[in-house]
């Protein structure tokens, strides 16, 4: 069995957290109404949608998003750089993965204060779409693959003993043929004659030697 390194599988769920920045993040509704905002879009305010006004006219970018967008960036190039299994660009990674992870969450949970609508949560709804949430276990699911790669020796080192005790207990029958049996070789005469004479029981007196010898 091979076990392949996980960098690989890093560097592509750092990709899709970037990505998904440019798909749908919340979706607010009010009146029967409702417009979505990708993350690109609260973080730079740079936004199409007009149908939502806040308190301020002039919207400052959110810098949660900010923040956890150049993490990603970051981690994404720790990873690219990275050669080794031990190389401190790995611990890189899983550090700016799991600092941008933190931040999209306090994006979650400081919304309504940022944008300071607090006072219209009963008449204001506001959904986390799949933008965020895949953005975010994209997140952590590289910090922990980014762990898995520093230790990856380690974690190989168990798993391979397994595979050469079930090789043992299973030999191969191409590797261990079964002995061949010896042949049979039939014995001289003076092995015959030897025989002959264990055979006989009872004490064997001269003439007896004697007339087996002859």
């Amino acid at each position: 069995m091979q076990f392949n390194n996980p960098k690989t599988i890093t560097k592509l769920l750092l990709l899709i957290g970037l990505v998904t920045f440019f798909f749908p993040f919340v979706m607010v509704s009010c009146s029967g109404e409702h417009v979505e905002a990708s993350g690109f879009e609260l973080m730079t305010t740079i936004s199409t949608h007009e149908e939502i006004k806040f308190d301020s006219e002039d919207a400052a970018p959110n810098l949660y998003l900010a923040i956890a967008f150049v993490c990603g960036l970051l981690a994404f190039g720790a990873a690219w750089d990275s050669h080794g299994d031990r190389s401190d660009a790995i611990l890189g990674t899983c550090f700016f993965s799991a600092v941008g992870a933190l931040f999209l969450f306090l994006f979650r949970f400081t919304f309504w204060e940022f944008y300071e609508m607090t006072d219209y949560k009963g008449m204001v709804d506001v959904e986390f779409r799949w933008g965020w949430i895949l953005s975010t276990a994209s997140y952590i699911g590289a910090a922990g693959s980014a762990i898995a790669s520093y230790y990856w020796e380690e974690i190989i080192s168990h798993v391979r003993p397994n595979d050469v005790q079930s090789s043992t207990v299973n030999p191969s029958p191409t590797n261990h043929m079964p002995p061949r049996p010896l042949e049979s070789i039939p014995p001289s005469g003076s092995e015959r004659q030897i025989n002959a004479t264990v055979a006989l029981s009872g004490p064997l007196t001269s003439p007896q030697i004697s007339n087996l010898t002859v």
